[in-house]
């Protein structure tokens, strides 16, 4: 009895680290940072030993589709890059036009990390700590 205690304890603290780190990822000061995000999906890599196969493949879903496609799709800030706010130049970098714009690109930006926080927690409560009370 003492061991299955022990290991859902472990299980536990895990997947609280695992949820940390994937907010982590997509908070605001840290989205557009690839190195910062890959480093906390090598980490989660690393917890994957201590879940069950149904949280790893859930785990592993969860980050394809939603923390993944911030560093591997060149296209995934671009609702940032409108004409609107800006233009590129011709070294292909985007020259915001106005104060007001950089403004805006913040708050899109903002409003992106916070429906992604959202995403996270709700991911985190039906997939790792439901698994982890069940």
């Amino acid at each position: 009895m003492k061991t299955n205690y022990s290991n859902k304890f472990l299980e536990a603290v895990i997947v609280v680290e695992i949820h940390k780190l994937l907010k982590a990822c997509i908070d605001f000061d840290n989205i557009e940072n690839d190195e910062f995000i890959y480093k906390n999906l090598n980490l989660i890599n690393s917890y994957k030993i201590a879940l069950s196969d149904k949280m790893c493949k859930q785990l592993d879903k969860f980050i394809e589709e939603t923390i993944s496609p911030i560093i591997d799709d060149e296209d995934y800030f671009s609702f940032l890059h409108t004409e609107e706010f800006g233009s590129y130049n011709d070294e292909g970098v985007f020259e915001i036009n106005s104060e007001h714009s950089a403004k805006m690109i913040i708050a899109l930006l903002c409003k992106r990390s916070i429906e992604l926080d959202k995403k996270v927690d709700e991911f985190a409560s039906e997939y790792l700590y439901h698994n982890v009370v069940h």
